[in-house]
C-alpha cells in the first residue's frame, strides 16, 4: 500500500506508468483531454481511473514490477550474502507486495 489516496497522482497532474502505458497503447482523446486539465472533479478522476484499469494499465504495471524485480534479484544473486544485499532484496520484495 502506498499510503496515498487512489487517484492522487492524476489529481496532481503526475502521470505514472499505468497512465503513460495506456495513453501510448490505447489513446483516447476524451481521456487525454481530462488528463490535461489542471482541475479535475472526482467524477472525472474516477472516469480516468476506470479507463486506465479497463485498458490494462494496472495489469501491465504489475507485470513490469514483477519482471523488473526478478531481474534485480537475479543481478544481486552474484554478490555474497551481506547485510546490504539482504536490505536490497527486502526492498524489492516490499515493492512487489505494494497494492497500488
Amino acid at each position: 500500500d502506498t499510503g496515498k489516496p487512489r487517484g492522487q497522482d492524476i489529481r496532481n497532474g503526475i502521470f505514472t506508468m499505468p497512465v503513460l502505458y495506456v495513453m501510448k497503447e490505447y489513446p483516447d482523446p476524451g481521456i487525454a483531454s481530462l488528463l490535461e486539465r489542471r482541475q479535475k472533479s472526482e467524477r472525472e478522476v474516477a472516469r480516468i481511473l476506470e479507463y486506465i484499469e479497463h485498458a490494462g494499465g494496472v495489469q501491465y504495471t504489475k507485470e513490469q514490477i514483477t519482471k523488473r524485480s526478478e531481474e534485480a534479484v537475479a543481478c544481486l544473486d552474484r554478490f555474497p550474502e551481506t547485510a546490504p544485499k539482504k536490505m536490497l532484496c527486502g526492498m524489492v520484495s516490499r515493492l512487489m507486495e505494494r497494492k497500488s
